[in-house]
């Protein structure tokens, strides 16, 4: 049983079950029976994570290593991808109209703000 808190947020719930079909496949002596069965599972919670809208930057993420196996994949290329490159603009244009102060005008800039904050 895994010690890593659990969210409540669905894609973060989906993400650590999917999380944990991963962990389950890399274990050594996995018969073949097994590893279609976990393999299925990790596609139907793949599916299901990217069916589902991301609220937060947190749900984008996961969204983003699942569909991309840690990074392993890109997102160009496929349908899918071109549409998570699609839900992070949306993303952050809603994340902009919510906020209160200006973006900052660079990387450097965030990077001294969320300094300032702490």
């Amino acid at each position: 049983m895994s010690t890593r808190p659990r969210n409540t947020n669905v894609i973060m719930t989906l993400f650590r079950r999917w999380e944990d079909v991963e962990t389950d496949l890399s274990c050594p002596n996995v018969d073949d029976n097994e590893i279609e069965r976990l393999t299925a599972a990790g596609n139907d919670l793949e599916d299901a994570i990217l069916a589902l809208p991301a609220r937060t930057v947190a749900d984008f993420a996961a969204k983003v290593l699942v569909h991309t196996l840690y990074g392993q994949f890109t997102l160009d290329g496929d349908p899918a991808g071109e549409r998570l490159i699609e839900e992070a603009i949306a993303l952050a244009r809603s994340s902009r109209s919510t906020r209160k102060s200006a973006p900052p005008a660079n990387l450097l800039d965030a990077v001294r703000a969320a300094r300032a904050k702490l």
